[in-house]
């Protein structure tokens, strides 16, 4: 019988095993929950920022096509209508001006179904779509088509009604490659997200040239169709649900693997047609990011359990020792104490009490354990602890709130921050009283240590300038460091508003680089990319601080001038404009040389941004049209 009883000690060394187990699973538990916790809040955040970063593509790739749009009927202004809209001299008229568009190829249809384009091809059409189409031109509506494949090429339909004396007589129609497109948005191709824009015939318009994109640029004959049935889905999601959305025009998400490899995917309309953007955040990324702070809890959650062991094991002591000698007791007392000292020193907190009894502020625990320091309330005076080098002039104010309340009048206050000296060294210390810790005319507080708030509240301001930094950068075109579109057309409406006040003439200047396309064809897009550069640093080099100059974008730059004075000097400026932007580039034997062809309007009145766009735009089409590298000036009377 005997050998089956446990003795006393036994039991109690079972039970601390059994609690210590208990918690170490409680502790793995909450561990595993904490990793999958983790893991969702980080994509979720990851799908929050993806979602944004799309929301931006969406704006781009809209306001692009409207550009090609306003570019579109900006041509069709300049044509002079012919009362048969097909005729040769109307076919003349779109092959000539085709050479000068960023369009591939330019057409015009009226509205029987009969076409022409800037190649000579004529054609004629019944369908039921191309039905559609001309009734939305005849009410004055654009049309942008899906994609549609020629020639080994991806190209986008835009049409545009066009008008003859405010009359609606047919149709205006571009191709635009998507590849041109493409160029205007840019993508790191090292992200783990990206993005593909797909037409309502599950066509690519967006291809992705990101590193971990599945399907990329070289797959755009297939479809979207051909990709998503390839794909393993573990979400109860179906490639035929995400058509169905798409055709009813609603949105979702879905996560799919290819291989082993994971996707995370949300889908929205663009709002052009039955177009979607589709953004993609690929898992591995996550999950290695994720599984960095699982080996960081990891590490906690080790050293947390072998904390616990050692609680437990002095809790082990304490009761196996309880029977022990009272000079035993004063020992373990004593390292207890040197524990607490330990726990103050390392949150470098000093326990004080402030006795007016005995006049005197005792400090606790400091420098050592068991040591206590006195300061006698005459040593605390203000110009004593001044005079002393305690505290500086820029601390006193905040002294004094303590001092006031706490010695004179022996009342707690609120916490206070002091840059003030302990010991040897000055330290930054946050004096906070316990609540309720008045004792017979006592007050009982802690000097908490404060240099790693401080140090934190510098990185936050140094963050806010850096906030700031970047926020003068986003002002300016990175490429040319002159305003990009949205800064120069906010500084000209501003400075638009207030020209009837000052009855000044001022000047709107467009600026387009001849022959940039063939810097681009010939000698490369870094070749094209420094000559930006260059117009860039000549137009900042030869205009006035208080001028205003911009990159819409490409090739275009505009300027705004005020308090023109003289007509006749700012005609040379542009003649000696015209000078510093003619230059030549040479690469393997080619040489290419590029010029400027300006278009400006000159008023003393107000009017709006758009309209002065409009006039030194048709001012420049004129140069354009005259054999370009000069300046036309419309004058606004």
């Amino acid at each position: 019988m005997e050998k089956w009883l446990i003795s006393k000690e036994n039991k109690k060394i079972a039970v601390i095993i059994v609690i210590s187990f208990a918690i170490v699973f409680m502790e793995m538990i909450q561990f595993i929950n904490l990793k999958n916790n983790l893991y969702n809040i980080s994509l979720d955040q990851s799908m929050e920022r993806i979602n944004r970063v799309s929301g931006y593509v969406e704006k781009s790739f809209s306001s692009i096509l409207l550009h090609y749009q306003k570019e579109l009927k900006l041509i069709g202004k300049q044509l002079k209508i012919d009362r048969d809209i097909l005729s040769e001299n109307m076919e003349k008229q779109i092959r000539e001006i085709t050479y000068f568009s960023n369009f591939v190829e330019i057409g015009i249809s009226d509205f029987n179904g009969n076409a022409v384009d800037s190649k000579g091809k004529r054609y004629h059409s019944k369908s039921r779509t191309n039905k559609d189409i001309r009734d939305m031109i005849k009410k004055g509506k654009p049309f942008v088509s899906n994609v549609v494949r020629e020639d080994k090429e991806s190209l986008i339909f835009i049409i545009v009604p066009l008008k003859n004396n405010g009359k609606i007589v047919g149709g205006f129609w571009g191709k635009v490659l998507v590849r041109d497109i493409i160029k205007y948005i840019e993508f790191d191709e090292d992200s783990d997200r990206y993005f593909q824009i797909i037409d309502g015939e599950g066509s690519y318009i967006l291809p992705s040239k990101n590193k971990y994109a599945l399907y990329n640029e070289t797959d755009m004959k297939k479809t979207l169709w051909d990709e998503l049935s390839l794909y393993d889905y573990f979400d109860e999601s179906t490639p035929q649900e995400v058509h169905e959305n798409m055709e009813n025009g609603v949105g979702g998400n879905f996560y799919f693997e290819k291989d082993g490899e994971g996707r995370y995917v949300s889908y929205r309309k663009l709002g052009i047609n039955n177009w979607y953007i589709f953004s993609v955040l690929v898992k591995g990324n996550l999950q290695n990011y994720v599984d960095g702070i699982q080996d960081l809890i990891m590490k906690f959650f080790i050293g947390a359990i072998v904390g616990l062991l050692v609680i437990f094991g002095i809790i082990y002591n304490l009761i196996h020792s309880m029977y022990k000698k009272l000079e035993e007791e004063y020992h373990r007392t004593q390292n207890t104490n040197l524990m607490f000292s330990g726990i103050l020193k390392e949150t470098k907190t000093i326990p004080f009490v402030v006795d007016r009894e005995y006049r005197a502020m005792y400090f606790y625990g400091y420098p050592s354990y068991d040591s206590r320091e006195e300061q006698s309330f005459n040593f605390l005076k203000p110009e004593n602890m001044l005079k002393n080098g305690k505290i500086d002039e820029e601390n006193l104010n905040n002294y004094l709130k303590f001092y006031n309340s706490a010695i004179v009048e022996g009342k707690a206050c609120e916490p206070v921050i002091l840059y003030v000296m302990i010991g040897s060294e000055k330290r930054w210390v946050r004096i906070r009283f316990i609540e309720k810790s008045s004792f017979e005319g006592r007050l009982v507080g802690v000097l908490e240590g404060y240099d790693e708030q401080i140090e934190k509240d510098l990185k936050i301001e140094n963050q806010q300038d850096n906030i700031k930094k970047i926020e003068e950068k986003s002002q300016f075109d990175f490429l040319t460091r002159v305003y990009n579109r949205e800064t120069f057309a906010k500084k000209v409406k501003s400075e638009l508003k207030y020209i009837d006040d000052f009855k000044e003439m001022y000047a709107f200047i467009i600026i387009d680089i001849d022959n940039f396309k063939n810097i681009n064809d010939y000698l490369g897009h870094k070749a094209g990319d420094n000559v930006l550069k260059d117009i860039g640093k000549e137009l900042r080099n030869n205009f006035r601080k208080e001028d205003i100059i911009g990159r819409l974008g490409g090739d275009e730059f505009v300027i705004f001038l005020k308090n023109i004075k003289d007509v006749d000097a700012f005609e040379k400026r542009m003649e000696l404009l015209n000078k510093r932007l003619y230059k030549e580039y040479e690469r393997d034997d080619i040489k290419i040389a590029i010029s400027g062809s300006i278009g400006v309007v000159i008023s003393d009145r107000y009017l709006p941004f758009i309209e002065l766009y409009e006039k030194a735009d048709e001012a420049l089409y004129k140069v354009k049209h005259s054999g370009r590298n000069g300046y036309e000036i419309y004058f606004d009377k």
